[in-house]
């Protein structure tokens, strides 16, 4: 800068006292204020005149409508299309509209409904494809991922903060916001925020950033969407002037100048202004001061008061015209009319091009811009900027900047004239105009005020002109005789308008000035006065380091005015800047994440913005009240926003609320502060600084984690929690979201802090991690439940000995880990759009440092929920006492919590009962005695359920699988049944309909028969009694249909073999084989097969089924086996026992072997394809190592190692990987395999749009699980022809092993001629030949035998066919006698085949798991299943769900055992009784011996001989 030795003192002792203070300052670790850059790029907004950018900050560009107001022309679509920006047309559809009208949108609310003059017009969509690269609907699913826009935005690699939205209706704002777009312009500013229509003060925000009346240019768009995505100090910008601002122009849109100017008003403890333009003369008067106040304030002591308005700078310009020449009178009163008539004030011009009010928080500066147009062309720009400095007592600052775009075009360049005033209505009453000063010389307006107690207020206002050609500002000396800089200065004259009375004014004219050159007033304003500040001020002023303490003293006036000095704009703003930013990095809430987060972090920093410039640094306190209301609105609008799907605790009108709610009073169990590290789905990180112990604390919160950094010492700040604590305190942080606070799941961590130390806590489930648990995670945590789970089933199911100490498969060591498992899983994060309503299951983890994936986690909660239900059972609290039955053991003086473990271990316990009055409002919480601790009392365990009498308490206990089998039976209701009626079918919509599987054409009335699901096109789904009454029923047919072929040997001589033998008798199993699939059949689907980890009361049920009605359970499933390193499958996700079934993976073409505990192959694979396999899944498995790629092995089926085939994820049903990111690492996996192969001759890749799977190519038959059944039957000797058999399926692939089981039982000649039998059926043929007319060469009787056997399907010409016409009489009468009697004989053998082959069909159980909505995708799978029963007369079941499969076998079982699986059993000992009556009865000499009996060796040669007589059962395989 050139300046004048006159106008500047150096500030030597200033600048010492600065940096003292400096030293002094918190000792805080920067935050992101400290990252700010330079808000040169948000103060000067772009002109309509500069050309297109270079670059553009966003990707694509979406309209609601073509043709709407504000909307862009179409030569700036042409132009950003040329830049290589997308264009969408995104129209909201007829149903998005309805039910915006009704209310049932996600994106809207009934009040959103578009007016007339909103509604986008039906343009002819011809034209569409020559415009738009895309033309979608807006549906109301934005913000689901499952929209139309934001399927487009992801396959084609685009974000959401790359989208640039052009909205015309408040539907569309909506939907566009809840898509997460960038930016969302509308023409409307009710759009952005509007008055709530039926809440009382109280604001509604559609969606929509900006109003914007007419379109911004290319580069004016850049520059907002880097304003609105990059940095949030913006905290409001409006573009278009408020009504009556340029009231020829014709222009106004909402909110007011008032509220305008009270929401960017600028403030320091001790002066204040409002935020109006400098050019605007703002009016007074009792109405308008109730509204906002004093124009000015300033504050003496502890009061504060309005002092002379010092802001207005009004620009002015004058055409020049030519003078009259000398001795004309008339023509110089002529010259000066039209001199007065080409006077213009800004606020007179007609056009406003472009308009600009924001004010920057980080600043803490408001700043206006607007580009003019006169009638005569004169283009002009003018922007002001004002600041109240919180590092200088009494300072302020402001400027006014004027430049001429585009001269007259008559009269050429205009003089500039630029008014500062010192306005004086605006004072207190008490205060009286003392004097008041206008120096033209030093350019200075100053007047002072005195009351009648002698306190003073002096306002001196310095001036300074600068001129920038564009190389910078360079300071232009005052009525200088240079003809290059001619800027004047002199008092308010007529000649650039009338004076206002009373109003000290300066009149800067600047003459000749050029074209484009910036010419900037800088207005320095001093408040001095007489008396002190309160303490509360002097210690906030003394603690920002860059204050000048000189200037505390307000008793004398400031000595430097009277010296004509001041400090420059420049550097009060250096100092201004840098006192904020300390400031800021004690009160600023950093949040980040969705459009949310973004609208309420400039919300936030508005508000605090406030609170900071009137003096609570602390951020809580009184000046929370002193906000503007229209601020605290704003604030308490986006916070509910936030937090309305998260803690309503959270949800206040002010920021403290987010410091308060989350850091509580020290718990005095721990003397430890409570800290509530939960974040809102929106946000992905928040971060605060507070006092706590004499040191500041940073807190940083994303979802999951919770950071702490104790800071350095606070100096003589108020703590946030008062002066209590002395040291830095420990932190309670909770680990349970859902646990009560207090109650006995309460379980937090106490973290103890150090200086400069930063602690991370984890507190919930964040990381997906790899599917084999070894990063942790997700999947680690599922791999420890399946662990617990396997200890569950290891003691459930174990035979104790006699005397052995039983442990408990229900005791609390076994339920812990699975309770904490649920829990982490319910405290993973949700997405950033997920709202109450939304599904319950959907959250959001890291997969890697890149990517984020939305999860569905119903599998994994809901069998966890089953599960601990199991082991838990359920009580019930009821009045009264437990009567009838008898105590099973003696009272106890126990705690309700050790009853209720205690009745566990007391077989046959059905509740217990203590004498207390029964109260309703303590739930099932217990007792406590007056210190809080529970209480114990005289406990009575009973076999009773009945209650009656008063003045006691009973708990009802059912056990785990009775309370979970009613469970089941409710979810199935309510899932299939009509709502809460499972005897109404076909009531609701048609959408309730399909989803519970019910049929629109059934009629109220009698319930449909379980057989005829998914018969005729019904889909009722029948009930769940119904359903397991219909598994009973086939088991029990099959297995009657297995005895009633005959035994192959009496179970007698098999028992008595075994009692000779000294062996245990195995027990008589009603079937052979279980041949099942797993998942979608026996186990629920879910969203990962890594995480599909077994529940345990699904491994009882079926186990229990193996053990007492199967000599043989088979798992047949594509999934991969597992069982060896890095290739994990169904051996890692079962937790049945060893033993109890057999696995097999690939579709039955490898198995697990339990004598050799290894992975045993069923099928040959060549050696070459075998090693070809293997190191194309080491590559795959390197690959998915890579950064980026480890997402993949996590979502959906992972990489899978089959037996022959690599099947490799690049995507899940639910779309969570973008499309581009998918297929980028489909080329990488494709490359691979070229790698491996590349004449492309040896591998294929078949994609199936979610997996790859990549096997060798190989002649030769397909194979299929039917194919495995038989490899299995040959290699394990399953006996799989003897039967009875069940086998059970889902899917198409399943009906194979149903066709190879029938090819084993019944023959495969017999399966073929069913096989051709349904094809004819499928395909019908013409009507056989009708009966020849020449019959007189047939014999009656040969004739009668012919017409009796037509019916079996012969027929004359079949019969009579190769004979010639010589062949006649008797000749040919045997001859087709003979025929006919051996057809009729062939005939009756393949009835006779087929009635044995059906007879043996009847003994195989079909089991087939077709839901409502799985029959919609093929709706032929179950008519395919019944059509193969019914030809071979097998029994079948067509089931809704896998739940009701296993609960109808496991109660079976419960039938055949005489017992349930949960009750306990023993080996008891041999009787020597049973012993003798077995010799009795095999009437054989046995040899007594000392140590037991034995049999001679001719008597065991006959029980191996009975052992192997046809008719017997086979001897148990070991």
């Amino acid at each position: 800068r050139q300046t004048t030795p006159r106008q500047i003192t150096p500030h030597r002792r200033r600048r010492r006292v600065c940096n003292r203070g400096r030293t002094r300052c918190a000792m805080l670790e920067p935050t992101a204020i400290h990252s700010y850059e330079p808000p040169s790029y948000r103060v000067h907004p772009p002109s309509p005149l500069e050309g297109n950018p270079p670059s553009l900050p966003f990707a694509c560009v979406v309209l609601e409508s073509a043709d709407a107001a504000g909307g862009p022309p179409p030569s700036l679509l042409h132009s950003l299309r040329e830049q290589g920006t997308k264009l969408i047309l995104a129209q909201p559809d007829e149903t998005l509209l309805r039910d915006a009208s009704s209310g049932s949108c996600r994106t809207a609310s009934p009040s959103c409904s578009p007016r007339r003059h909103e509604r986008s017009a039906k343009l002819n969509s011809e034209w569409f494809d020559a415009v738009f690269d895309k033309v979608v609907s807006l549906t109301g699913e934005e913000g689901s991922g499952k929209s139309p826009l934001e399927r487009y935005w992801s396959d084609n690699g685009l974000t959401p903060e790359q989208a640039l939205c052009f909205a015309c209706t408040e539907i569309g704002a909506g939907a566009l916001a809840a898509a997460e777009s960038g930016l969302i312009l509308s023409a409307y500013f009710e759009h952005v925020w509007r008055p709530h229509t039926s809440v009382p003060r109280s604001l509604r925000m559609p969606g929509a950033d900006v109003a914007a009346p007419q379109c911004p240019t290319a580069r004016q768009l850049a520059w907002l969407h880097s304003v609105f995505t990059l940095k949030l100090w913006c905290a409001c910008l409006w573009l278009c002037p408020p009504p009556g601002e340029f009231p020829k122009a014709g222009v106004g849109s909402t909110p007011d100048g008032c509220d305008r100017a009270l929401l960017t008003a600028v403030r320091s403890p001790t002066v204040g202004a409002l935020g109006h333009p400098a050019w605007v003369w703002q009016d007074v008067g009792k109405e308008r001061d109730a509204i906002t106040g004093p124009i000015c304030t300033c504050t003496l002591g502890k009061e504060s008061f309005a002092c002379p308005d010092w802001t207005p700078l009004e620009p002015r310009i004058k055409y020049s015209l030519p003078g009259p020449s000398p001795g004309q009178s008339h023509g110089a009163r002529t010259f000066a009319m039209h001199s007065a008539r080409n006077l213009r004030e800004i606020k007179d011009f007609p056009k406003v091009d472009m308009y600009c009010h924001s004010l920057d928080v980080g600043v803490a500066e408001v700043n206006c811009t607007a580009e003019l147009v006169d009638d005569s062309g004169c283009r002009v720009r003018v922007a002001s900027r004002r600041l109240a400095s919180l590092a200088r007592s009494g300072h302020a600052a402001t400027e006014l900047s004027f430049a001429v775009l585009e001269p007259c075009r008559k009269y050429g360049m205009p003089e500039i004239c630029v008014r500062s005033s010192l306005r004086l209505e605006q004072m207190s009453p008490d205060f009286q105009l003392s004097t008041k000063e206008v120096d033209k010389d030093k350019a200075m307006l100053k007047a002072t005020y005195v009351d009648k107690v002698g306190r003073s207020i002096s306002v001196t206002c310095w001036h300074r002109v600068s001129r920038d050609d564009g190389r910078g500002d360079v300071h232009v000396c005052l009525d200088s005789q240079s003809m290059r800089d001619p800027v004047s200065v002199s008092n308010a004259t007529r000649s650039w308008g009338q004076p206002r009375v009373g109003v000290p004014a300066l009149d800067f004219v600047i003459s000749n000035a050029r074209k484009g050159s910036r010419y900037t007033i800088e207005k320095i304003v001093i408040i001095t006065g007489r008396g002190a500040p309160s303490p509360e001020r002097h210690r906030l002023l003394s603690r920002a380091g860059s204050i000048d303490r000189a200037s505390l003293q307000l008793e004398l006036p400031y000595k430097e005015d009277e010296e004509g000095t001041f400090t420059p704009i420049g550097e009060l703003e250096e100092e201004h800047r840098s006192t904020w930013r300390a400031e800021w990095d004690r009160a600023d809430i950093e949040v980040a994440g969705s459009r949310k987060a973004a609208r309420f972090q400039r919300a936030v920093r508005l508000f605090k913005f406030h609170q900071v410039s009137r003096g609570s640094l602390e951020s809580i306190g009184a000046c929370e009240r002193q906000v503007p209301e229209l601020a605290r609105q704003l604030f308490d609008c986006v916070h509910r926003e936030l937090c309305e799907d998260f803690d309503r605790r959270f949800c206040t009108d002010s920021p403290s609320s987010v410091i308060l709610s989350r850091i509580i009073q020290p718990d005095p169990r721990f003397a430890a502060i409570r800290f509530e590290p939960r974040v809102p789905p929106a946000c992905e990180r928040l971060q605060f600084n507070c006092a706590l112990g004499g040191r500041w604390h940073r807190f940083t919160l994303t979802p999951g984690t919770v950071q702490i950094l104790v800071q350095g010492p606070t100096q003589g700040e108020s703590q946030l929690l008062g002066d209590g604590i002395k040291v830095p305190p420990k932190f309670l942080i909770p680990s349970h979201e859902t646990a009560e606070r207090g109650s006995e799941n309460d379980v937090a961590v106490e973290v103890c802090t150090l200086p400069w130390h930063e602690v991370q806590v984890q507190h919930s489930l964040t990381e997906l991690g790899r599917p084999d648990g070894s990063a942790g995670g997700f999947y680690s945590l599922m791999r420890r439940t399946r662990f617990t789970r396997v200890e569950v089933l290891r003691r459930l199911l174990k035979d104790w000995a006699p005397g052995e100490e039983e442990s408990p498969y229900n005791d609390d060591v076994i339920i812990a880990p699975l309770r904490g498992a649920l829990a982490a899983l319910k405290s993973a994060p949700r997405p950033p759009n997920w709202r109450r309503g939304d599904s319950e299951d959907l959250h959001m983890l890291q997969a890697d440092t890149s990517t984020r994936v939305r999860v569905v986690l119903e599998y994994e909660k809901n069998e966890l929920e089953r599960d601990i239900l199991f082991l838990d059972g359920k009580f019930e609290k009821a009045e009264g006492c437990l009567v009838g039955g008898k105590d099973l053991v003696e009272p106890e003086m126990l705690t309700i919590e050790e009853a209720k473990y205690r009745c566990y271990t007391i077989p046959g316990c059905r509740g217990f009962c203590f004498q207390h009055p029964y109260d309703h409002r303590l739930g099932d919480q217990e007792p406590k005695t007056p210190d809080g601790k529970p209480k114990t009392v005289l406990i009575h365990f009973k076999d009773s359920v009945e209650v009656s009498g008063s003045s006691w308490t009973s708990f009802l206990y059912t056990d785990g699988e009775r309370a979970l089998l009613e469970v089941l039976r409710r979810q199935h209701e309510e899932k299939f049944r009509s709502n809460g009626s499972a005897s109404a079918p076909g009531q609701g919509t048609s959408e309730d309909i399909s989803e519970r599987g019910e049929d629109p054409s059934e009629k109220d009335g009698e319930e449909p028969l379980v057989e005829d699901y998914l018969k005729d096109g019904s889909v009722h789904v029948p009930s769940w009694e119904m359903c397991s009454e219909l598994v009973n029923k086939v088991l029990g047919a099959a297995a009657a249909q297995g005895e009633s072929r005959g035994p192959m040997a009496s179970a007698y001589k098999l028992r008595l073999a075994h009692k000779l033998l000294r062996e245990e008798p195995p027990e008589p199993r009603a079937f052979k084989n279980l041949i099942t699939d797993r998942d979608g059949t026996v186990n629920n689907y879910c969203d990962r097969y890594s995480s599909c980890v077994q529940s345990a009361y699904n491994a009882a049920w079926l186990s229990h089924f193996a053990r007492h009605c199967t000599e043989n359970a088979v798992f047949v499933t594509a999934a991969p086996l597992g069982g060896r390193p890095s290739a994990e499958g169904l051996m890692e996700l079962c937790v049945a026992p060893r033993g109890e079934f057999t696995y097999t993976g690939s579709k039955g073409r490898e198995y697990f072997d339990l004598n050799t505990q290894r992975v045993v192959e069923a099928a040959d694979l060549p050696q070459e394809q075998r090693e070809l396999v293997d190191e194309l899944h080491r590559r795959i498995l390197a690959l998915c190592s890579q950064p980026g790629n480890m997402k993949f092995l996590g979502i959906g089926s992972g990489l899978q190692r089959k037996f022959g085939e690599v099947t490799m994820a690049r995507n899940d049903p639910a779309g969570t990987v973008p499309d581009p990111e998918s297929r980028r690492f489909m080329a990488a996996v494709r490359a691979v395999k070229e790698e491996l192969d590349p004449e492309g001759t040896t591998l294929d890749m078949h994609d199936t749009g979610t997996d790859m799977e990549l096997f060798p190519r190989a002649a030769g038959r397909e194979f299929d699980k039917g194919s495995g059944v038989e490899g299995l039957e040959e290699k394990l000797s399953l006996g799989i022809p003897l039967g009875p058999n069940i086998v059970c399926g889902d899917t198409g692939s399943d009906i194979f092993m149903v066709v190879s089981t029938l090819k084993l039982m019944c023959g495969e000649d017999m399966v073929k001629v069913w096989k051709e039998r349904m094809k004819k059926e499928d395909e019908p043929v013409d009507e056989r030949d009708p009966l020849d007319e020449d019959l007189g060469r047939v014999s009656s009787a040969a004739l009668g035998l012919l017409e009796g056997n037509l019916g079996a399907g012969l027929s004359f010409a079949a019969l009579s066919a190769g004979l010639t016409p010589s062949e006649t009489g008797e000749e040919a009468e045997e001859l087709l006698e003979r025929r006919l009697r051996e057809e009729v004989e062939r005939r009756l053998r393949e009835e006779e085949e087929e009635r044995e082959a059906r007879e043996a069909a009847a003994s195989l159980a079909v089991l087939f798991v077709v839901s409502p909505k799985e029959h919609d995708k093929s709706p032929k799978l179950a008519e395919t299943v019944r059509r193969w029963c019914e030809i071979s007369g097998a029994q079948c079941a067509i089931l809704p769900s896998p739940d009701v499969l296993v609960a109808a076998v496991g109660r079976y079982a419960n039938q055949t055992a005489g017992r349930s699986v949960i009750e306990p059993t023993r080996a008891e000992p041999e009787e020597e009784e049973e012993r003798e009556d077995v010799e009795e009865e095999a009437e054989v000499p046995i040899q007594h011996m000392s140590n037991g009996f034995a049999v001679d060796g001719g008597h065991k040669q006959n029980i191996a001989e009975a052992a192997a007589d046809p008719n017997s059962v086979e001897p148990e395989r070991s």
